[in-house]
């Protein structure tokens, strides 16, 4: 046998070597989603939770919706003249590989019109949109009072 043909099936080896197809692709999570139980006849509710980006792209929720309520949206809160102020984030974005915590007092989320009040125990689902990662479902868990609570049913938006 040539001694050429007998580097072909390394040379083929070499090249395969770093074909080993597509990686598992890393996904975007929502973990620890809750949002406090809401008094009866309340119009919007709040929402905390994870989310962790495991990609290696940034990326950005370009939408938020539930059956409990009309609309979600994104709120930071801020110090302002001594003032805690409530404000839309028109987007909300979460780095390559980076995670992003909503939590009471901070950024949170914020859930419009509700068709019902929200009782501890209850769960439901809230879906966010996201410009590279799609859509990715999150199951939230309903808290009762003695859950720290950022209580935002007195606000109106």
């Amino acid at each position: 046998m040539q001694t050429w043909l007998k580097t072909i099936p390394v040379a083929m080896l070499v090249m395969l070597s770093g074909c080993g197809g597509p990686s598992a692709p890393s996904s975007t999570e929502v973990s620890e989603a809750w949002s406090p139980e809401t008094p009866p006849g309340a119009t919007v509710g709040a929402g905390y939770m994870t989310i962790r980006n495991g990609t290696g792209t940034d990326d950005v929720v370009t939408a938020m919706e539930s059956p409990v309520a009309g609309s979600v949206e994104a709120h930071t809160m801020t110090m302002d003249d001594g003032m805690m102020r409530m404000r839309k984030v028109e987007n909300l974005e979460v780095p390559a590989g980076g995670t992003v915590v909503l939590k009471p007092g901070e950024m949170h989320l914020m859930l419009i019109d509700l068709k019902h009040p929200l009782v501890a125990g209850a769960r439901y689902p809230l879906t966010l949109t996201f410009k590279v990662a799609g859509k990715v479902q999150a199951d939230v868990e309903v808290r009762g009072s003695g859950a720290p609570t950022g209580d935002h049913s007195g606000h109106q938006p």
